[in-house]
């Protein structure tokens, strides 16, 4: 399939041309690989996103605990 691309600035064409040259890849392989490697990482941040802000398993009363008790484990093996 043919594809044009418009409005690509000139320095970012030939970088576009230079990174795909140092990978041994043809630029419509590298824009590939670069847009697959995108979309995992904007994938990876939404997993992210839903750990650290999404349903809580403990209590705040739980987790409290927890942390007393860890921080009692880690000064009884002098750990900081």
């Amino acid at each position: 399939m043919n594809i044009s691309i418009k409005n690509v600035r000139e320095g970012d064409w030939r970088l576009l041309k230079s990174e795909a040259a140092k990978h041994n890849l043809k630029i419509a392989e590298f824009l590939n690989k670069v847009l697959l490697k995108h979309k995992n990482m904007d994938e990876a941040k939404g997993n992210w996103n839903e750990i650290l802000h999404g349903k809580k398993f403990l209590t705040e009363k739980d987790a409290i605990k927890i942390k007393e008790v860890a921080e009692e484990f880690r000064k009884e093996f002098e750990f900081r």
